[in-house]
């Protein structure tokens, strides 16, 4: 399991060792750790990149618009493949180039690797339903992938899953 280990200052200085002893500093201190380790996590192993449902959080507005509503049929309620979601699990990053055996990932079968950047992503299984990557991410905990979380795929790209999939 990696490590980091955080120097934040010397007790023996008075000024930082006074700093590192008041409630204030400490909960400075906490806070900039917890936000450098999330942004760490975003930047390097979230799915997450913009919401799917924009102005979600923005607050109601009047809307003055006259829609016209044409009478057809009704469209066809199937995706085409180029709307098909494909959720896979991502189990880690690293830039080492591993071969996707069983062997390199805890008996893991189905690995396949995406290159970003100056890492390669290691993905477990892939599906089209959202509810089997939910088991296929429970099987990949179970086999020690503690951080492991599932990743949308659309023609590709990575996409944003809706928080009412998490």
């Amino acid at each position: 399991m990696p490590r980091v280990l955080i120097e934040m200052g010397f007790v023996s200085n008075k000024e930082e060792g006074a700093f590192l002893n008041s409630e204030s500093g400490q909960e400075k201190l906490a806070e900039a750790i917890a936000n450098s380790i999330l942004e760490y996590k975003n930047e390097y192993f979230s799915s997450l990149e913009k919401s799917v449902l924009p102005g979600i959080d923005k607050k109601d507005e009047k809307v003055n618009e006259i829609v016209k509503i044409k009478e057809n049929k009704p469209e066809s309620t199937t995706k085409t493949n180029d709307e098909v979601i494909i959720y896979k699990i991502q189990i880690a990053a690293s830039k080492t180039n591993l071969a996707t055996l069983p062997s390199n990932f805890k008996g893991l079968r189905n690995i396949t690797k995406q290159n970003e950047g100056s890492y390669y992503k290691y993905f477990y299984e892939e599906t089209k339903q959202f509810a089997e990557a939910k088991k296929n991410l429970e099987t990949a905990k179970q086999k020690g992938y503690k951080l492991a979380f599932i990743v949308g795929f659309k023609n590709g790209e990575k996409v944003n899953i809706s928080q009412e999939y998490k």
